[in-house]
C-alpha cells in the first residue's frame, strides 16, 4: 500500500508549536521549519564541499527520481516504522519537500512485506529505495531492486547485507568498536576485558577486537555470557581474577543495567578500570547508574540530535525513536543530490561522493562496497550527559 506524505498535518502541528513559525525561502530550500527563539537547528544538510558532482554521473542512465520509502507502518514495528516515517516528513518540510517525489510503501513488518512493498514501488516508477530497516528485509528488497537496476539505501546496521548498490546507513557496530578500543589503546589501556554475549552480535565484536589486537598489540580476555540467564552472575566471575585496566561492554539499555547489577552483587570491583561502550549508552537512564560516570563511548555527538529531537517533540508531541535521525539523514541526503539539475541525482557515481555529507549524526558517506563511513566522537559519561573527550571530525 502506497501512503501520501501528510504535508499539510505536519505544517499545522507546526503552526501550533508556539516557538516555532514558517517562513518562506528561495524555491531551492523550499520551507524551512525555524525556531523563533532563535534555539540552534539541527545541521543544514548540504556538501561538504559543494561542487559540481563527478562527470561520471552524467554518463550514467537517466533513471525517475521518484522515491520509495518502505517501513514498517503495521505490524509489530510500526511504532518504529512510524517514528521514521514523521522524521521524513520532517527533513521533507525543512528541506525542500517540492523538489523530492517520495512515495511510502508499508512492509507489514515482515520480509515478505517488504518484497511486496518493494514489487510494488518499481511498478509505480521508483528509481530508488529507501529502506527498509531490518537486514533479512532488506535481503529481500535487494532481489527486486537489482532485477530492476536501481539503488537501496537500507536503515540497517549489519555490512553483511551491503553490496555494490545496496548501502548499509545505520550505526555500524563495527566501527564504534574499532574506534573507542583504538581512543582507549592510544590512551595508555593495554590489557582490555570484553564481555561477550552469546549471540551473533557478541561474535562480531570478538572478531573485530582481534583484528584490532593484532593491530595496537594489547592484552585481551573474552568474558562470555548469557544476559537472559539465571546465572549471570556466575558467567562473570572470571571478573573478579582478571588483571586488566579497561572493560568492555558492548550491550545498551536493560542488558547494560543487568550486566551492572551483576558485577555489583558479585563485589567485583570496578576501581581503576576504565568502562567502555558504543552508542547503545546514549540513553538518560545511562546517565542515572553512578557506576557508569567516568565511562568512554564512542558515538555521534548527541548535540545535534537534541535539538533534532527537541523539534521532533514540539511537532510530534512524542519524542523520536533513536533511529529517526536515519531518515532525516537520507531525505536531507537525497535534497542535496536534487539540487543538481541535468544531473543523475540520485545514480551510484552521485550516491557514493567522496566528500561524503553533513547530517543530524555527523558527517557520513556511502562507501561503494555499501558500507557507510561514519566519523564519530568520543564522549565520556556525566550525570549531565555525554560531554565530548575528541570530537568527531566534519569532514572526510
Amino acid at each position: 500500500m502506497t501512503h501520501s506524505f501528510s504535508f499539510q498535518k505536519y505544517a499545522r502541528e507546526a503552526l501550533l508549536a508556539s516557538s516555532l513559525k514558517i517562513v518562506l525561502v528561495s524555491a531551492l530550500v523550499g520551507l524551512l521549519f525555524l525556531s523563533a527563539c532563535s534555539q540552534k537547528q539541527p545541521t543544514s544538510f548540504v556538501p561538504i564541499v559543494d561542487e559540481p558532482l563527478p562527470s561520471k554521473v552524467q554518463e550514467e542512465v537517466k533513471k525517475s527520481d521518484k522515491v520509495a520509502l518502505l517501513l514498517p507502518l503495521s505490524g509489530q514495528h510500526s511504532d518504529l516504522g512510524q517514528s521514521l516515517q514523521k522524521a521524513a516528513e520532517m527533513s521533507l518540510f525543512d528541506h525542500g519537500g517540492d523538489k523530492l517525489n517520495v512515495a511510502m510503501y508499508d512492509t507489514k513488518s515482515s520480509a515478505s512485506g517488504a518484497m511486496s512493498a518493494a514489487q510494488q514501488a518499481v511498478q509505480e516508477g521508483s528509481g530508488l529505495i529507501l529502506g527498509p530497516i531490518f537486514s533479512n528485509h532488506v535481503q529481500s528488497v535487494a532481489q527486486v531492486a537489482r532485477r530492476a537496476g536501481i539503488n537501496v539505501i537500507s536503515f540497517s546496521n549489519n555490512k553483511n547485507i551491503a553490496s555494490s548498490g545496496v548501502f548499509a546507513l545505520g550505526f555500524s557496530p563495527e566501527e564504534q568498536v574499532r574506534q573507542i578500543i583504538a581512543y582507549a589503546s592510544s590512551h595508555g589501556k593495554q590489557s582490555f576485558g570484553v564481555l561477550v554475549p552469546r549471540n551473533a552480535y557478541g561474535s562480531l565484536v570478538e572478531n573485530e577486537i582481534q583484528h584490532l589486537r593484532q593491530q595496537y598489540n594489547f592484552d585481551v580476555e573474552f568474558i562470555p555470557y548469557d544476559v537472559n540467564s539465571k546465572n549471570l552472575s556466575h558467567d562473570l566471575n572470571p571478573l573478579k581474577t582478571l588483571k586488566i585496566d579497561a572493560l568492555f561492554i558492548p550491550e545498551g539499555g536493560r542488558s547494560l543495567s543487568r550486566l551492572i547489577s551483576a558485577i555489583l552483587y558479585q563485589e567485583i570491583s570496578l576501581e581503576d578500570i576504565q568502562l567502555l561502550g558504543t552508542g547503545q549508552w546514549d540513553d538518560s537512564k545511562t546517565f542515572e547508574n553512578h557506576t557508569l560516570l567516568g565511562a568512554w563511548i564512542a558515538a555521534p555527538n548527541p548535540q545535534e540530535r537534541l535539538s533534532f529531537n527537541g523539534k521532533y517533540q514540539q511537532a510530534y508531541g512524542e519524542s523520536p525513536n533513536r533511529l529517526a535521525t536515519l531518515a532525516y539523514d537520507a531525505i536531507s541526503m537525497l535534497a542535496v543530490l536534487r539540487r543538481h539539475p541535468g544531473e543523475q541525482a540520485f545514480g551510484f557515481a552521485a550516491l557514493t561522493q567522496s566528500r561524503g555529507f553533513d547530517g543530524v549524526d555527523g558527517v557520513f558517506r556511502l562507501q561503494q562496497n555499501g558500507i557507510t563511513d561514519r566519523k564519530l566522537s568520543i564522549l565520556i559519561v556525566t550525570q549531565q550527559g555525554l560531554q565530548p573527550l575528541q570530537m568527531a571530525s566534519s569532514s572526510f
